[in-house]
């Protein structure tokens, strides 16, 4: 962990760290404002808050895809709207968290940190999860639906039923986490009770 002013010069001179995995760095003129680079050659940009007594890490984005400035940007605003769940009276969620959202704000930021090889997470994710339900609230997603899918993979996606069960096992981790976070009460969960193949 360092601390330093987060530039765009300063990202093009980093190379990857050779002695540990990662190399954190934190942002000296915006609180919250992380840089991560790994060994692997990748650099993300996170903003890192606290919700309800809870630390969360929000991916902003590799530097690949956007600017240190963009990222800056991005914080920025994540932390006006923070600011105003925090100072504000909660009201009830209106509009339920959707696949997609789970996904970008939750899911990557905690693979990411949490979990060491984890390619296969976000490919399975995107390729079996976000194909179909990416729009879709994770509270309204019922259990014949998981089961129609899952064996639509088979029957009619030719797919093998290894894979098809990997889509079963990480859509239900997925529900798992969101348990964790507390997005979602512990009874939601519409993968409970699905036979693997």
């Amino acid at each position: 962990m360092a601390k330093t002013i987060i530039t765009q010069e300063f990202v093009k001179k980093l190379t990857p760290p050779t002695s540990k995995a990662k190399e954190v760095y934190y942002d000296t003129q915006l609180k919250g404002f992380i840089l991560e680079n790994r060994g692997t050659g990748t650099q993300t940009l996170y903003y890192q808050t606290t919700i309800q007594g809870k630390r969360k890490m929000i991916k902003l984005g590799d530097t690949i895809e956007l600017t240190v400035e963009e990222a800056r940007a991005k914080c920025i605003e994540l932390k006006k709207h923070n600011h105003q769940l925090t100072t504000q009276p909660q009201e009830p969620q209106t509009n339920p968290i959707t696949f997609q959202e789970f996904y970008d704000t939750h899911y990557l930021p905690y693979i990411h940190t949490h979990i060491k090889s984890y390619e296969t997470n976000i490919s399975v994710f995107k390729n079996h999860i976000l194909s179909h339900l990416a729009n879709t609230p994770m509270k309204e997603l019922k259990k014949n639906q998981v089961m129609q899918y899952h064996s639509s993979m088979v029957k009619d996606k030719n797919l093998a039923p290894a894979t098809a069960n990997k889509f079963l096992i990480f859509l239900s981790n997925a529900y798992k986490l969101s348990h964790d976070f507390e997005l979602l009460p512990q009874t939601i969960n519409p993968c409970r009770g699905v036979k693997e193949f």
